[in-house]
């Protein structure tokens, strides 16, 4: 890897002058200055953008997903500042990058899966073959000519439109790449595999001269005289995924990424402890991997059985089982996929599209790696800060640019790691997260509440303390199929909707809270149950319950399947015969994090369901019977929740 150039700062010395000199000289090294665009240890605007220079490469990769026998090739769109035009030839930039499977036309894909199962996971009545339509794809030569991007993408060169603007004319290159098989690059879309990973450090490594690349005429192009083989990946959503992919590949060169509400694991995305879960605006239960694929494989290549073999036959989806697939594709553990770039996680705790814990469980495993990392946690949906804290966090991207893209001690690495969004949109700042400090002035640390009901069966409550005599246990039945505004009426799968209290059954509120409490981190569940019927699976929430006649707020969602049972405390992922007469069981499980402040005068709800339609498959038990009966064990059965403030608010 090239360093920034070494500028000499000295008198021309003339012959006479050298002649008087001793024969041994020690001469003085010289003497590395910032460039020209670095002032005060940051970075200024010195490079007209309108005379930024413009490039598109098409990198060869070390894969061949498509199996043509050539290894596919990935397209890189770059814009980067007229150094030269200023007088700064010898200056090198280092890039920063927006990988992307969104450059293309998205395509019809693959049919949607069915959302009805039988209770032993296969489809109640014929359906049609999940085969991708068929389309026409431009023969491949080896003498073809790449595709340009076309002209209006230059104007801005990525989706996050203010890199170009605020990076290029302080000395940035900005790139778009295309993900494999996706865009104007060749290959098949992998979906979080290793082989997508292998497009992304193709990009870095031809940066550094370690991959070939040919411009759009076919002539072999390098970046041996602007690049200083220093680079940056980041991106939003899959684009963010695709930054996480490339940091666990350790490759020389990218020193740092910023990844907004991106998957670390895959399997959390369309998965939950075993549980088929889907994701809002994507069709619910019936979408899957395979389905994001075909409607994004939008590149030369043609992969609709490739995607087929490698993608939809491998997802275990009737059982929601972990398998190899799902493993290649989680980024959270595993010393191997420890990044050696440093990491910007940003991620918005209402998220219905990203999971917030696929950011929360990304971050915890970055700080056991000791991984130079910082934190945003805001109240917003599947967006970029950008559009809520432009200033602030504008601010904080060039200082972090600066610092792991220049190496200018800017300070930033001196503030606080963690800026955190709360309910009332202020912003705080903090060194850790979850902050669940013992020493808070009113209480803080988790705090575990059970179930309670008393002898009439009529008042419920989460308690601490003592069992409570003749309330062994509490059912509900509930239909497969509720209507949209049925017994329990979801606007969409979010961390943040409402719901109807008054005809969810298996509810149990705190008292009246006399101050407010903010939960920040992830609470768990850990109730034992039983379920008799057609669905396998128990659903939680937590609740925020204002005054009588207000809608409960949903803070936080776990889904369970109860054929991943292996031992108290365990979940081996691994689908077992759901059997309806069995014992009571006692199942332990997460659910999404949270950071929300419950105030005083509300209370902290934990209800209970066997149903979740609008999320989740439809299950059809013998005979057509589509009802479930929860029944749980109400002195056993518990939430646990992260109290960063108000813990004496609690019963306790």
């Amino acid at each position: 890897m090239r360093s920034l150039p070494a500028r000499l700062l000295g008198l021309t010395v003339s012959g006479t002058l050298l002649a008087c000199l001793p024969a041994v000289v020690n001469p003085t090294p010289a003497q590395a200055v910032a460039p020209p665009n670095v002032q005060n240890n940051q970075t200024t605007a010195r490079y007209p953008l309108a005379d930024a220079l413009t490039l598109t490469v098409n990198i060869t990769t070390r894969v061949d997903t498509d199996g043509d026998g050539r290894n596919d090739k990935v397209q890189l769109r770059i814009k980067r500042p007229d150094t030269a035009g200023r007088g700064d030839a010898d200056v090198r930039v280092p890039t920063i990058i927006e990988p992307s499977i969104y450059n293309g036309t998205m395509r019809s894909g693959i049919k949607q899966h069915p959302a009805k199962l039988n209770s032993d996971g296969t489809p109640p009545q014929l359906q049609a073959p999940l085969v991708p339509p068929a389309i026409d794809h431009p023969a491949r030569n080896d003498d073809d000519v790449y595709r340009a991007a076309p002209a209006e993408t230059w104007t801005h060169m990525t989706s996050e439109r203010y890199l170009d603007d605020e990076f290029v004319p302080r000395g940035y290159a900005v790139a778009e790449l295309d993900a494999l098989g996706t865009g104007h690059s060749e290959g098949c879309i992998g979906v979080g595999s290793k082989s997508e990973q292998a497009g992304v450090v193709a990009a870095i490594d031809w940066l550094n001269g370690r991959a070939a690349g040919v411009d759009d005429a076919g002539l072999v192009v390098t970046a041996a005289d602007w690049s200083n083989g220093k680079a940056a990946l980041q991106g939003l959503s899959y684009n963010g995924a695709l930054s996480i992919e490339g940091a666990a590949s350790g490759v020389t060169g990218l020193k740092t990424i910023v990844t907004e509400a991106g998957i670390a694991d895959w399997y959390r995305y369309v998965r939950s402890n075993g549980a088929v879960v889907g994701a809002a605006g994507t069709g619910y239960a019936g979408w899957d991997l395979d389905n994001l694929a075909s409607e994004y494989n939008n590149g030369p290549s043609p992969c609709g059985d490739r995607i087929t073999s490698s993608i939809t036959d491998r997802l275990e989806r009737d059982t929601g089982d972990r398998n190899a697939f799902w493993d290649e594709r989680d980024y959270t553990t595993g010393l191997e996929n420890r990044p050696n770039a440093s990491v910007f996680v940003v991620q918005g705790i209402k998220d219905t599209t990203v999971r917030p814990e696929n950011a929360t469980l990304y971050w915890n495993a970055l700080q056991a790696w000791g991984v130079e990392s910082k934190l945003w946690i805001t109240q917003a949906q599947h967006e970029t800060p950008y559009v809520t804290r432009q200033v602030e966090f504008l601010r904080q991207l060039r200082l972090w640019y600066d610092h792991y893209l220049y190496d200018l001690p800017n300070g930033i690495t001196a503030e606080p790691r963690v800026d955190v969004q709360q309910s009332d949109l202020t912003w705080t700042t903090q060194a850790v997260w979850p902050a669940l400090a013992a020493d808070a002035p009113d209480g803080a640390g988790a705090v575990t509440l059970s179930t309670r009901i008393d002898n009439t069966k009529t008042a419920r409550s989460l308690a601490a303390g003592a069992n409570w005599a003749n309330s062994k246990v509490d059912s509900m039945t509930q239909n497969t199929e509720p209507a949209v505004t049925g017994p329990v009426a979801y606007n969409a799968l979010t961390n943040s909707d409402y719901m109807d209290l008054n005809q969810a059954t298996l509810k149990y509120l705190t008292p009246v809270l006399n101050k407010s409490v903010t939960l920040e981190g992830t609470p768990s569940f850990s109730v034992v149950a039983k379920t008799q019927g057609a669905s396998p699976y128990l659903n939680a929430l937590v609740v925020d319950v204002g005054d009588e006649g207000s809608r409960p707020r949903v803070i936080s969602r776990g889904w369970l399947d109860t054929r991943n049972y292996a031992a108290p405390g365990t979940l081996d992922l691994k689908a077992q015969v759901v059997v309806p007469e069995d014992a009571y069981r006692l199942y332990k499980w997460d659910g999404q994090p949270i950071e929300a402040t419950v105030p005083q005068g509300h209370r902290i709800g934990l209800v209970l369901l066997p149903v979740d339609s609008r999320n989740t498959p439809h299950y059809v038990g013998e005979n057509g019977k589509q009802s479930t009966t929860l029944s749980i064990g109400t002195e056993t059965s518990s939430v646990t929740l992260p109290v960063k403030s108000g813990k004496t608010a609690l019963p306790g």
